[in-house]
């Protein structure tokens, strides 16, 4: 175990349940135990055993995918887009991502390129103005973007708006589909209401919402709004996503990747309330 000062610190959950707590939760969850010492934390940021059960719930949810499982998932995707290319002449896959700098997205696509058939159906473009850029969307009227994962659903329904207005005004009519690794159910029914050939591997429910309803949601939630005014309620200008970006309620991370901000705060905001970093569970590099 971890050795915290414990013997300085006030603590409203006794630590004997903590550690036995923790024992039983590594001993399912192996994934979690190099986050020992920010799970410490944040259970010494709990006040009640109300708020104890939100966050035992919250880790327990939490997905933090390793490298090899989500190969299995790259996998299943190329495997869909090879589909898709067997009955198109040409197929342009194309990155969410928006300009050249480091994206998810654009990670997606290079792992997808030995996986995919070699010939020419198939073109990666890299973003989405790259696919815009000169006769791409001539040559290859029928695009597939993808992404390892959608929060909201917002980004997707606004790169889709983007690509369908340039074919408009340059009278290059093209059709598309969407397939993203893992989604959130809020992003896939927003996008669901689109004419849009629409895939999710993995579709996930909301941390909270998607499990509890009525009064026992309410009193759940409470619990997560006062454990996030433990949080910087700004930092760097940007205000706390409370519940996540969109209130996506999102637990869910590659691990050694760049945290989705859709999930909860208290997993990855960098500042505590009197402004002082926090080690988090998952880290984000821009807010």
């Amino acid at each position: 175990m971890v050795v915290l000062d414990w013997a300085n610190s006030i603590m409203a959950i006794p630590r004997e349940e903590i550690d036995y707590w923790l024992m039983d939760l590594f001993m399912r969850r192996q994934d979690l135990e190099d986050c020992e010492k920010q799970i410490l934390e944040l259970a010494g940021q709990c006040e009640n055993t109300e708020e104890f059960a939100v966050l035992k719930h919250v880790l327990e949810k939490f997905i933090l995918l390793s490298d090899n499982q989500f190969e299995k998932y790259l996998r299943r995707l190329a495997k869909s887009i090879a589909q898709v290319s067997s009955t198109k002449t040409s197929v342009a896959v194309v990155a969410m991502a928006w300009n050249e700098g480091a994206d998810s997205s654009q990670m997606v696509l290079q792992r997808l390129k030995p996986m995919l058939p070699r010939g020419g159906r198939i073109k990666l473009f890299n973003s989405v103005p790259m696919y815009l850029k000169k006769k791409n969307m001539k040559d290859y009227p029928h695009f597939i973007l993808i992404d390892d994962f959608a929060g909201t659903g917002s980004t997707v329904r606004g790169r889709l708006k983007h690509i369908f207005a340039e074919s408009k005004s340059r009278k290059f009519p093209v059709t598309g589909q969407v397939k993203v690794v893992f989604g959130m159910e809020g992003a896939f029914d927003l996008l669901s209401g689109l004419d849009i050939d629409l895939e999710f591997l993995v579709k996930l429910k909301p941390g909270l919402s998607g499990h509890f309803s009525g009064a026992e949601l309410g009193v759940k939630s409470c619990h997560m709004n006062r454990l996030e005014t433990g949080l910087a309620q700004i930092v760097e200008g940007k205000m706390l996503p409370n519940f996540g970006y969109g209130r996506a309620e999102a637990l869910f991370c590659l691990k050694g990747h760049n945290a989705p901000n859709s999930n909860f705060p208290i997993l990855w905001w960098p500042e505590d309330c009197r402004g002082e970093p926090r080690d988090t569970l998952v880290y984000r590099s821009e807010l």
